[in-house]
């Protein structure tokens, strides 16, 4: 077994507990049996809470990390430099623009599809307008 299989052994253990520990804490404490009432379809308040409040939140939050993971091992593979990150390029400065637009100015859009959807150009034309750059200058 490689290094990398070794070391995803241990990992993925800790990620496991790491997701349950997340779920279970809050102000009123859920334990193992509690989630397992929540998951086997339990009705009440506090399962409600588990699953929709807790839950979701748990899993936003292991995707964001997993694609903030992905997108600078993206950066530091495309620029070949292992120090590169998001605001090299400005993508994470335009994607805050783009956010900050979302929230200050009233489009008539949903406001998760505009923040997304405005977060998301603002970082591409970001990136787009400093690649531009960097080819013309380079």
């Amino acid at each position: 077994m490689t290094v990398a299989g070794r070391a995803l052994l241990w990992l993925l253990p800790l990620l496991v507990l790491a997701f349950l520990f997340g779920v279970s804490a809050g102000h009123d404490w859920a334990g193992p049996t509690r989630l397992a009432q929540a998951l086997g379809g339990a009705g009440d308040l506090r399962a409600r809470l588990l699953l929709e409040w807790r839950l979701p939140r748990v899993l936003a939050a292991a995707a964001v990390g997993s694609l903030l993971g992905l997108g600078g091992a993206i950066f530091q593979g495309v620029f070949r430099n292992p120090l590169a990150e998001p605001y090299l390029l400005g993508s994470a400065g335009g994607a805050a623009i783009g956010a900050t637009v979302a929230l200050l100015v009233p489009l008539g859009l949903p406001s998760a599809l505009a923040l997304g959807g405005l977060s998301f150009a603002g970082a591409w034309g970001a990136t787009s307008y400093a690649g531009d750059w960097v080819t013309t200058v380079c």
